[in-house]
């Protein structure tokens, strides 16, 4: 599966999204900054195997199969208004070691606009 780290409205992701899939490629576009309002990130380990799985709300998927990550657009999540203002750096931080883990655990797949990419031309 080829995951596109993007909103879901970002015309181009769509647009390749149903290009992938008229050539029978599955895909998922995946809108990183969605997790802390609809979704939610799970890790089992079992018998030395581990496994990550995303729910957004809408799709539920198993980050072991992806294969290919687009890092088209992706945002940080957003922390809901209800957290009260002294928990905002505790979710915060929270929300960045989740999409953290993610990142970390699609290491192996191939990667298209990588995030060494983003931080060399953050710098430039």
């Amino acid at each position: 599966m080829i995951l596109i780290l993007s909103p879901e409205n970002d015309l181009h992701s769509i647009t390749v999204q149903k290009a992938l899939t008229l050539n029978g490629i599955d895909s998922l576009i995946f809108d990183t900054s969605s997790i802390s309002l609809s979704g939610s990130v799970n890790f089992t380990y079992q018998t030395g195997k581990a496994e990550l799985s995303v729910d957004t709300g809408e799709n539920h998927f198993h980050l072991n199969d992806v294969s290919t990550v687009w890092q088209r657009r992706p945002f940080f999540p957003v922390i809901p208004s209800i957290v009260a203002k002294e928990d905002k750096k505790f979710a915060w931080q929270e929300l960045k070691t989740a999409t953290d883990s993610i990142y970390q655990f699609l290491s192996n797949a191939f990667w298209v606009n990588p995030r060494q990419s983003r931080a060399i031309t953050d710098t430039n």
